[in-house]
């Protein structure tokens, strides 16, 4: 999207009334500029009609999954609505984003103000976009603003320099700094509340992070996991949100043997087949799941501390830890009732 915007930029130039070039040489250059900052883009279609038979295999595989998530973790009409609205405060902060707004109305309405007018349109273009696929397909993660909202930073300056033009003070090096250090404090409080608010803002702050961190539930799970598992364990892991790859790449779970639930599986009845082949050949000790994720929609097991029973598994399973997203149960192979 980013490209084909720039492209047609430097096609239509739509802020000079006489053009520098002319209409051949701009569409010459639009298109081999536009053919060289697409060239990995267009190697990956080319690998992904290879390999799947679709150019846009993943992009297509990723708005299906969006379609088919289960109706409890579907976002509702407003929270697809508001997403980027809401997001791009929190993103950039207020004062980041309050300025842009200056620069962008500024940038469109003078003719005279390229290149700043072209980062306007992009910038409102890259917006509009992802409001777009929010609201159609759901694609409302907060760390796709990160991809544009830059935009705004050098949008805010520029409107430093056009209420300069008859204000003074916001043509001062104060003006300049208290920006910078506004924006620093910002991104700073963002980072610190994601790691170490409570769950339930952490993981809000945490999208619009720039270090985008794990959710505080999965971060708690993985911390266990590592402090639990020895290196002759095996694990079942659930998936919630595919979260599982992020088990097992960041906890002990993947350096010993592990079965990976996927989040949504075609066939139920193959996967409790595998996962009961698998206990039978390796006997996990631990089981990771989510009330939310596959083996939560498959085993529907209740709350309780007691010995709980789950299709395909033969043994036990007692329930030794939980947070809020995520439980860890333990397989009882002797017998022993849990708490023993």
């Amino acid at each position: 999207m980013f490209i084909a915007v720039v492209g047609a930029l430097t096609l239509i130039e739509p802020r000079l009334i006489t053009h520098r070039h002319s209409l051949l040489n701009r569409f010459k250059a639009s298109v081999t500029f536009a053919f060289a900052a697409s060239l990995s883009s267009i190697a990956w279609c080319t690998f992904s009609l290879w390999k799947w038979g679709d150019p846009l295999a993943q992009a297509h595989k990723t708005a299906s999954m969006n379609a088919h998530r289960p109706s409890l973790l579907q976002p509702g009409f407003m929270h697809k609505l508001l997403a980027v609205p809401g997001d791009l405060p929190g993103a950039r902060g207020p004062v980041i984003l309050g300025l842009p707004v200056v620069g962008i109305v500024k940038a469109l309405t003078d003719r005279h103000s390229a290149p700043a007018s072209d980062l306007a349109i992009m910038a409102l273009a890259m917006a509009g976009f992802h409001g777009f696929n929010a609201i159609a397909n759901g694609a409302t993660m907060a760390r796709y603003t990160l991809m544009y909202s830059w935009l705004f930073i050098v949008l805010a300056f520029y409107a430093l320099e056009a209420i300069g033009a008859s204000m003074t003070f916001f043509r001062s090096r104060t003006a300049m700094w208290l920006t910078v250090i506004t924006f620093v404090v910002w991104q700073a409080a963002l980072v610190a509340g994601a790691h170490y608010a409570p769950c339930r803002i952490a993981d809000k702050l945490g999208g619009v992070s720039a270090t985008v961190p794990l959710r505080c539930e999965l971060r708690e799970t993985i911390s266990w996991l590592d402090a639990h598992l020895s290196s002759t364990d095996s694990v079942v892991v659930d998936d919630l949100q595919y979260e599982s790859t992020d088990i097992v790449r960041f906890s002990k779970a993947g350096s010993v043997k592990y079965f990976r639930v996927p989040y949504i599986a075609d066939d139920t009845s193959t996967l409790q087949a595998d996962l009961s082949a698998f206990v039978r050949a390796n006997h996990p000790r631990l089981v990771v799941y989510s009330p939310k994720g596959q083996l939560g929609r498959i085993w529907r097991l209740p709350a309780g501390e007691g010995p709980q029973s789950a299709p395909g598994i033969t043994f036990p399973l007692c329930r030794t830890w939980q947070n809020s997203e995520y439980r860890v149960y333990q397989i009882s192979y002797d017998g022993q009732p849990c708490g023993t």
